[in-house]
């Protein structure tokens, strides 16, 4: 399982490259476990399922630079892993177990899908915990083949208000590569995605550069995708993207 190089939508599970790097999984910090990750291992902090404990956990791990290489080389090695629980009890979620079960059943059906929406908007609310919650959520949601566009300007709206770069603990937290989700939502739903993003432009008052930290990525390149908008949400979106396509 651990090997996997992906998940659903995303790119994941990728092997460490080289030896130098002394990796190890982590390892739950209640029962020592070797710990399952949501999406992949990253340093600076990624969620991790413990099979035993049934708990989802927050993962971070220390890095320092290998003695053995010059450091234009850029190796590093691994230190060791931390690991603790999400705090999503504290919080009144008791469901990791399920929402495991789901990550593992992907592509969602749409009865998951349905379930999972529902626990969304019963969970809500903005403590760091439950922005976690949410954003895997819709990880489940939209790693599907089926059609949900009443859900994308919900989840749109949740993205602006909460981009990816989430917090916990006082560590960002990788919740999956948006680059992936855009095309996966792209693909399924061309210009919609677009109309979408514009209405929440009309909506707000933000400086390009801050919308670019926030729906940047939902901002298609070229020029071309914006022939029936006004220029200067053509201006604005130039300034706000955040990939090259």
């Amino acid at each position: 399982m651990v090997n996997r190089v992906t998940w659903g939508i995303y790119p994941g599970f990728n092997k460490r490259r080289g030896p130098w790097e002394n990796w190890t999984p982590p390892l739950c910090a209640m029962c020592s476990r070797v710990l399952l990750p949501w999406v992949d291992w990253v340093g600076h902090g990624c969620i991790g399922y413990c099979e035993d404990c049934r708990e989802l956990l927050l993962v971070w791990s220390d890095w320092e630079p290998h003695p053995d290489y010059h450091p234009k080389e850029e190796k590093s090695r691994l230190i060791a892993h931390h690991s603790r629980p999400t705090g999503l009890r504290s919080q009144g979620f008791e469901k990791d177990q399920l929402l495991w079960e789901w990550h593992e059943a992907i592509p969602s059906s749409k009865e998951t899908i349905h379930r999972a929406n529902e626990l969304r908007l019963a969970q809500s609310g903005q403590s760091d915990e439950l922005i976690v919650l949410e954003h895997l959520l819709w990880t489940i949601i939209w790693n599907t083949e089926c059609r949900i566009p009443e859900l994308l300007e919900e989840y749109l709206w949740f993205v602006y208000h909460h981009p990816h770069f989430v917090e916990l603990d006082g560590r960002s937290v990788f919740m999956g590569y948006e680059t992936y989700l855009v095309s996966e939502l792209e693909r399924k739903y061309g210009e919609e995605v677009l109309r979408t993003v514009h209405s929440i432009y009309l909506d707000t008052d933000l400086p390009p550069l801050e919308f670019r930290m926030r729906l940047g990525f939902y901002l298609p390149a070229s020029e071309e995708a914006y022939e029936d908008y006004e220029p200067e949400f053509v201006e604005y979106a130039m300034k706000a993207k955040r990939r090259l396509w």
